[in-house]
């Protein structure tokens, strides 16, 4: 909670965030205290087991004064960064508020010490109090959280919700086929982001997984998009009917209200009606594209002006990818047709297979965000992969049969990342 209070309420954290790999790509660093929190609760988990288990396993003085020293430097670095930036009252209450449960958490630890082998209730006991004191004051009833069950249905796996079960049954995949068709969920509530990824249904407004800035700047991801007022669109997304709502393959939308209260730029036609449920309108967008697509042409771009401007190169996108820059291996930049067989055999979160054949040179687009920890081989070679039309990636292929394979490598990315920034603070 203290990491938590500094990242949210002092610039402080955020600075710190620039040394820490991957964690620019998030739309603000408060994201990534979700990952260190994480790791937090495993870490704290495993040291509070040892501490009940092992007879020998205590903190010594000397331990105790350091941890006490660390607390004491970091919520000083906070109140001092809080009270330069003119913040000290957003930062006094959250930071003192971690504090205060901090120790209460340590003498719950030293209780345990102290009592907990001789008494078994010591630990059981000093854990369920403070952990649901902490749950019920930090925590408690909201719009969110601590609802009736029957509040959360849609969260089972099991669910018998209409809204649901008409989305599952229109994205159903088809083995290798290229396409993997998006939704997105408008004004249904808090939970809904959550539910997608309970059953499988890619979201484009999902919650932190889908908060890389890159994707955020330019599709209009918030905080929320529990109610239809917090849809915001962008430059780049300006509509439901815009090419970047047909690139991401944005399928199906649901809405609680008529979409047209949401979408004000909305024609008549733009979007098909598919059905009224309970919950709202189902709407179908006929024009999103496939998630994989061989495009035998390209162009150069400059991406931050495109998003500034949010004007599109009048180029046809199944012809023709978005690139800043050559591509390594320049051909011409054609824009001709061309007839491509393509199948996608495998989709994994870390990994992607595409199979193509084609009589002519060109690019294999994977409308999935860019990410540089992402590596590509083409047959068997590692091969670039180009950031293609403002936020998604391909690579270059040649004529005939080739197998493309996308691979997240997170531990490599991370390392050559910091050596990266090492270098350049040198």
């Amino acid at each position: 909670m203290l990491l938590f209070a500094l990242g949210r309420y002092t610039p402080f954290f955020a600075l710190t965030f620039d040394y820490l790999p991957g964690v620019k790509s998030f739309r603000r660093p408060a994201d990534a205290t979700f990952m260190i929190g994480a790791f937090g609760a495993l870490l704290a988990g495993y040291v509070v087991h040892r501490l009940c288990s092992e007879d020998r396993f205590r903190f010594t003085t000397l331990e105790w004064a350091l941890l006490a020293a660390l607390v004491v430097v970091v919520g000083a670095t906070a109140l001092g960064v809080g009270l330069q930036a003119g913040h000290l009252n957003d930062a006094l209450r959250p930071t003192v508020s971690a504090c205060l449960w901090l120790a209460a958490s340590v003498g719950v630890l030293w209780a345990i010490g102290r009592h907990g082998k001789r008494f078994a209730a010591v630990p059981v006991l000093g854990l369920a109090l403070v952990l649901t004191a902490d749950l019920s004051a930090n925590n408690g009833p909201n719009d969110s959280t601590a609802l009736k069950p029957e509040a959360y249905d849609i969260l089972r796996p099991e669910t018998r919700n209409e809204t649901i079960a008409l989305l599952k049954r229109l994205t159903v995949r088809v083995p290798g086929s290229p396409r993997r068709d998006r939704v997105e969920l408008v004004g249904l509530g808090f939970d809904w982001p959550n539910c997608s990824m309970v059953h499988g249904l890619e979201h484009t407004l999902g919650y932190n997984p889908l908060r890389l800035a890159d994707f955020s700047d330019a599709i209009g991801t918030r905080d929320t998009i529990a109610g239809p007022d917090q849809r915001k669109f962008t430059p780049l997304f300006p509509s439901y009917r815009s090419r970047l709502a047909d690139m991401v393959g944005l399928r199906y939308i649901a809405s609680s209200v008529p979409i047209g209260q949401v979408d004000k730029r909305l024609a008549a036609g733009d979007l098909k009606f598919v059905a009224f449920t309970k919950d709202g309108y189902i709407y179908e967008n006929t024009r999103a594209m496939p998630r994989a697509m061989f495009v035998p042409g390209w162009q150069s771009v400059d991406f931050d002006a495109l998003k500034a401007s949010g004007i599109w190169p009048d180029v046809d996108p199944t012809r023709t990818v978005l690139i800043e820059g050559e591509p390594p291996t320049v051909t011409p930049a054609s824009a001709e047709a061309a007839r491509a067989q393509l199948r996608m055999p495998t989709y994994r979160n870390t990994e992607v297979e595409i199979e193509v054949t084609t009589a002519t040179p060109g690019f294999v687009v994977l409308n999935d965000v860019w990410h540089p920890w992402w590596v590509a081989e083409v047959d068997g070679v590692e091969t670039e992969i180009l950031k293609a039309n403002v936020l998604f990636r391909a690579v270059q292929v040649p004529a005939g049969t080739s197998k493309v394979r996308f691979s997240f490598r997170p531990i490599e990315g991370a390392i050559a990342e910091i050596r990266e920034k090492m270098a350049g603070d040198e």
